[in-house]
């Protein structure tokens, strides 16, 4: 039968289409992925792919093109096909995209990666892009081991991603300052199995550690199962567990992981590694799992095979003494410590374990010594060694290299938040034994309150005291006594309750500085009533001695000479408050005691003398007064006393 009237060709390219869709449904691993939706538009995407996880929709979604050709192989195998420049970077925006190609004389489907495309484009001819179509070659087929892969490899990073972009939009704002602090750099870890080995290695040398192994999942669907970088995933875990001891974020699945991995590798006929080096991985797998005995047997075996490698001999001694260590055996450990020294004298590790030993030895200059030996091209590792310099020129009262390594240390401040934290740690620290100290102090809290606002409070406390000191050295300082008292109220209002009467107190110092005795009493009585069992009795009595109210001192002293504050100072003033109330002779027996403690106290000599006087005992006056003078021969009290025996 024939039509007498023209009717559409079915054309062979719509065949091979239909072929390609009926293959690819085929193909697809339905407990990997479901296919969701196919586009009609045709701009670059015709199926669209969701990934099930244990039987459970994930709505992580990837993008396929698909595309046939009926011509024959390459010579190497692979197949080509042309495609539009345009639609590649349609293709491009979605981060999961794939072209897959049915290849009908051999009914296979073959699969580009659109990121591995463009990588390699770009790599190859930088000005592919000016181009309307380029030839796209296939050489990976679309098999069951490769969905596999794809899917592991997809699920794993979609997930992280999903958990972090969580985390920013759940937890409380509050909680952002610590997740800033912790937050790791995003990279994108290459798709190609070689560019994201070369990519970890170069992560390994560097020292990041925690880069790898936030990523850890998701370089272990990238790489070859026989990749020799493969191990350097399992030695950033245990260089993470062996520097962590707070057992913070260890994954110890991962660690077993690793224990097996370099056993397995220890007794093969041809081990791809050095019998030593695994033996030594090995000490640090268990090192890192606090199996500290196992650690020292496989570190013992580490030496005995490598005698020609200085580099495992140091490396292993160092380790060793650490397992020592946390077993407290400390001379055994100070011994594998200098022997690693002997292998590698300039082994930063060493050098910093037994900094740390005599540090905690508190032979400070031992201890900076070494940190002094150690250096670091990595910035991290460098800035890590600087802190602690700063610490210990803290602890041998080196201040002007204090400040001087305080300084250089603030040049990071930007880039590594924790620098200034530690910074401040030390500074707090520090004792105001002259001027100089104290401003540069006070500069530094300046600083800091520009830089944080989150520790405000005690940044401000820390600059305050800084300008009372100042203050009271040389009646020289930023502010006046309001403005001080000021800031001081309002760090009380949002301090601690406990320490309030801290502060007080030393709005009290600046006010008796200043002359201003009712302001003092005001602020000490303060001090008191928050916490009378405290030494802050002491001062409210010296000001109501000023203010002529010693009978109400009396007893505020007579608690802090007994109680509180048993010292000289105590029982003088006390004395005091008992002269000027006329109780000459309680005021003798606290002189005394003030003389007893500090034998050589000038103005309780005198005073002593003077009470004696008061009670008509001259002669005894004079006998002590005669003492004070052969004493204190330039005090300025001498002539008082010779125009008063006159």
């Amino acid at each position: 039968m024939s039509f007498n009237y023209p009717l559409p060709e079915y054309s062979p390219s719509h065949k091979l289409e239909e072929d390609s869709k009926i293959t690819f449904q085929k193909t697809i691993n339905r407990q990997l992925f479901q296919i969701q939706k196919e586009d009609k538009r045709d701009y670059g995407t015709d199926l669209e792919l969701e990934l099930i996880h244990k039987s459970s929709a994930t709505n992580f979604r990837l993008h396929i093109q698909l595309k046939a050709t009926e011509k024959d192989n390459n010579v190497d195998g692979s197949i080509s096909i042309p495609v539009d420049v345009k639609n590649i970077f349609y293709l491009s925006h979605q981060k999961y995209s794939l072209y897959i190609c049915y290849h009908k004389p051999s009914n296979t489907l073959f699969v580009k990666s659109v990121g591995e495309l463009l990588t390699e484009k770009e790599r190859d001819d930088p000005k592919w892009k000016s181009q309307d179509t380029i030839t796209i070659r296939f050489y990976e087929k679309f098999n069951d081991d490769f969905q596999t892969k794809l899917h592991k490899k997809i699920i794993t990073a979609q997930h992280q991603e999903w958990l972090s972009h969580q985390k920013w939009n759940i937890d409380a704002p509050t909680e952002f300052k610590k997740m800033i602090i912790k937050q790791i750099q995003y990279i994108q870890i290459p798709d190609s199995t070689h560019d994201a080995s070369q990519l970890l290695s170069l992560l390994y040398q560097e020292n990041e550690d925690a880069t790898i192994s936030h990523y850890f999942d998701i370089f272990i669907t990238r790489l070859d199962h026989n990749d020799d970088n493969l191990i350097l995933l399992y030695l950033a875990e245990i260089n993470l567990a062996i520097n962590n001891d707070d057992n913070e974020n260890i994954r110890s699945e991962i660690l077993e992981e690793s224990i097996q991995l370099f056993q397995a590798e220890i007794t093969k006929t041809l081990p791809r590694f050095e019998i030593y080096s695994m033996y030594y991985n090995l000490g640090n797998a268990y090192l890192g799992t606090k199996q500290f005995h196992k650690a020292i047997d496989a570190y013992l075996t580490a030496i005995k095979h490598a005698q020609h490698s200085n580099e495992i001999l140091g490396m292993s001694y160092k380790n060793l003494g650490s397992c020592y260590n946390h077993l407290n055996k400390t001379q055994e450990a100070k011994l594998a410590y200098e022997k690693a020294l002997h292998y590698q004298p300039d082994l930063p590790e060493a050098h910093f374990a037994l900094a740390m030993l005599h540090k905690n030895n508190q032979d400070y200059q031992k201890a900076l010594n070494h940190i002094d030996s150690i250096y670091f091209q990595n910035e991290k590792q460098h800035l890590s060694m600087q802190a602690w310099r700063l610490a210990l020129l803290l602890k041998t009262d080196q201040n002007t290299h204090f400040f001087r390594q305080l300084n250089e240390l603030q040049r990071y401040t930007a880039k590594h938040k924790w620098v200034l934290y530690w910074s401040a740690k030390y500074v707090s620290q520090l004792t105001f034994t002259s001027i100089e100290i104290a401003c540069k102090s006070s500069n530094f809290w300046k600083k800091y309150l520009s830089l944080d606002t989150y520790n405000a409070n005690i940044a401000k406390e820390h600059y305050l005291l800084a300008q009372l000191f100042i203050y009271t050295e040389s009646q020289i300082a930023e502010m006046k006594y309001i403005e001080f008292k000021n800031e001081m109220t309002q760090l009380i209002n949002n301090h601690d309750p406990s320490h309030a009467a801290f502060l007080w107190d030393r709005i009290g110092h600046w006010a008796q500085v200043d002359n201003l005795w009712e302001e003092a009493e005001l602020c000490y009585k303060k001090a008191y009533d928050l916490n009378p069992q405290d030494h802050y009795g002491y001062c409210l009595g010296v000001a109501l001695i000023h203010l002529g109210k010693p009978e109400q001192a009396i007893p505020l002293l007579i608690e802090q000479a007994t109680i509180y504050q048993p010292d000289e100072l105590s029982w003088y003033n006390l004395g005091v408050a008992y002269s000027h109330s006329g109780q000459f002779e309680a005021s003798i027996h606290a002189l005394q005691e003030a003389i007893k403690i500090r034998p050589l106290y000038e103005e309780a000599w005198f005073n002593l003398g003077g009470n004696y006087w008061n009670l008509g005992k001259i002669e005894k006056a004079k006998e002590i007064w005669a003492e004070a003078i052969q004493k204190f021969p330039d005090s300025k009290l001498n002539q008082q006393i010779k125009n008063l025996e006159q």
